[in-house]
């Protein structure tokens, strides 16, 4: 149908602008400040986060289609999905373009349909290792950016661990097994940078 044929060709935008932000947030990992590195060679790393207009335009017409086709969507979930996750790239690409004000609405938004979706599956591995990635970046915004409580972020992230690794004697761990492993690892690596409860 006309519909499945943009669903399918929007869920491929996003997977080239997921490509980007990878590669963006690998350049600016990668970059030491203080190393004598050339203003043009910072430049250029910084620039790997300077995302096109356009593209950002066009996720965002993504987005618009699929809030659209969400109420032809009899049970709303392919539809709803990939809105979520316009959201969440949005979310992450505005991040890493310091544009806070942007980011924490999109990820609100994303968090929000990530809830329902969960709650309508909640054996679904997949939904819930999707919850808990919104849910991260959330509280990432909350401690690097808004001042959040450390101590409550720390005990979520805690619990967030304790259900990933549970995941492990999951049937389904082998197929989400990269996304199992990378979420904790991040998850334990904010943990460290908060420190020990008081």
């Amino acid at each position: 149908t006309p519909g499945s044929i943009r669903i399918r060709y929007l869920q491929g935008l996003a997977l080239v602008v997921e490509s980007r932000i990878d590669q963006a947030a690998k350049t600016l990992e990668q970059e030491e400040p203080g190393k004598g590195e050339s203003s043009d060679e910072s430049d250029q790393a910084r620039g790997a986060v300077d995302y096109d207009a356009a593209i950002i335009s066009k996720l965002h017409a993504a987005a618009s289609v699929f809030a659209s086709l969400e109420s032809t969507d009899p049970g709303r979930t392919e539809a709803e999905l990939q809105l979520a996750y316009c959201f969440f790239t949005l979310g992450i690409a505005y991040r890493l373009q310091g544009r806070i004000d942007l980011a924490t609405p999109m990820m609100e938004q994303n968090y929000a349909l990530s809830l329902r979706q969960y709650a309508a599956q909640p054996g679904a591995v997949d939904r819930l290792i999707t919850l808990m990635e919104t849910r991260f970046e959330l509280l990432r915004l909350e401690i690097k950016f808004s001042g959040g409580d450390l101590s409550m972020a720390r005990s979520e992230l805690l619990d967030m661990v304790s259900v990933l690794s549970g995941l492990e004697s999951s049937v389904a761990y082998d197929c989400y097994r990269p996304r199992i492993d990378g979420l904790r690892q991040i998850c334990l690596q904010a943990i460290k940078v908060i420190g020990p409860s008081p």
